[in-house]
């Protein structure tokens, strides 16, 4: 254990709207680092979002999501890592 606060490093690695004669997507890759003295988590989180038409507010749509649905899975991970012992950083949300 450590008393140490973990930090949490994101990197975009790739946000792009791609288009093709069969596709049209918004796409997010995110490198997801994790660490203390030590690293806990290191991943890469990618989503991709179908986007309805050839409209810039449906791309702009589709973006939000996949930053969303990154997001979330990202908590998720780090709240996992965090509980599951490697860090004591839930002490104090499980105290009264």
């Amino acid at each position: 254990m450590t008393d140490t606060a973990p930090t949490l490093s994101v990197e975009v690695i790739d946000f792009e709207e791609v288009k093709a004669p069969a596709t049209h997507a918004a796409r997010l890759a995110l490198r997801v680092v994790l660490s203390t003295d030590r690293v806990l988590l290191e991943r890469t989180v990618m989503v991709s979002k179908s986007v309805a038409d050839y409209r810039f507010d449906s791309f702009v749509a589709s973006m939000a999501e996949a930053l969303t649905e990154a997001a979330d899975e990202i908590a998720r991970d780090v709240d996992d890592t965090c509980c599951s012992g490697a860090v004591d950083a839930c002490r104090s949300r499980s105290s009264p």
